[in-house]
């Protein structure tokens, strides 16, 4: 659970323009990074960004910390490395969380209304973690949606 969390909503105008900003933060929590799992990387052709940096040769333990893969396999020790303090992360960071742009008709027709667009889950302005992760979705990166609307008022102008 974050200590801290919050959003900051600002909005800026300028002759009818309009442009709408959330940011979106939470600091001072952890989370469990995903790392290598051999047994689905073999049996599955799962692989993990981690087998790249995998213990290989004799001297390797100087450049990584990410274990070599050991025949036949022991769950044990893969579930003790992806409980070591390597994966255990700051899960603090900074999201983009939407944008919206707001253009007035009157300014371009005879139409009293807006043209709009829309913008969420732009990404990740700031992170606290070593892995460029977000913390919130490990698996998948979340989806952004875009939406292109009008707005009409039936008054004269």
């Amino acid at each position: 659970m974050p200590k801290f969390h919050g959003s900051l909503r600002n909005s800026f105008s300028y002759k009818g323009f309009s442009v709408h900003v959330n940011l979106l933060f939470k600091f001072g929590h952890y989370f469990l990074n995903n790392s290598i799992n051999y047994q689905s990387f073999l049996r599955d052709n799962r692989v993990h960004k981690d087998v790249i940096n995998r213990w290989r040769n004799p001297g390797d333990e100087k450049l990584t910390d990410v274990p070599a893969v050991i025949i036949p396999f022991n769950s044990s020790r893969e579930i003790f490395y992806s409980l070591t303090e390597r994966n255990i992360q700051p899960a603090g960071f900074i999201r983009l969380q939407d944008l919206n742009l707001s253009i007035p008709l009157s300014k371009f027709f005879k139409v009293n209304g807006q043209l709009f667009f829309s913008m969420n889950n732009l990404g990740i302005i700031w992170r606290a973690n070593r892995f460029n992760v977000d913390p919130e979705n490990l698996e998948m990166p979340r989806s952004k949606t875009y939406a292109l609307g009008m707005n009409f008022n039936l008054h004269k102008l």
